[in-house]
């Protein structure tokens, strides 16, 4: 499934799609099912805009591959940004503490 994300991912790219930010958010959440936790942040760190779902889906990302400590530095990054995070964004967070 990963592989033929990628190829997915660099059509959209190829064709233009690929810098709007749900396309992005669904690459990352692409990426997040099949447990490729790299992939993920590449994506997040060359999207030009990002949203509250952008940092959800990173945070969600690093907990479905058990990297909390990575989890909770995004928390950290968003706050000092000032993206408020939203319901699903902390229950992504908290299931990252649940499983700890």
């Amino acid at each position: 499934a990963g592989d033929q994300g990628k190829k997915v991912h660099g059509f959209v790219i190829k064709v233009g799609l690929g810098w709007d930010v749900s396309v992005q958010n669904s690459h990352m959440q692409m990426y997040r099912e099949c447990g490729i936790v790299d992939s993920v942040s590449k994506v997040f760190d060359k999207m030009p805009e990002r949203d509250v779902v952008s940092w959800g889906t990173l945070i969600g990302g690093y907990n479905s591959n058990r990297c909390f400590g990575e989890a909770t530095d995004i928390v950290r990054e968003m706050h000092a940004v000032g993206v408020k995070p939203s319901e699903v964004t902390m229950i992504n967070v908290f299931a990252g503490f649940g499983d700890q």
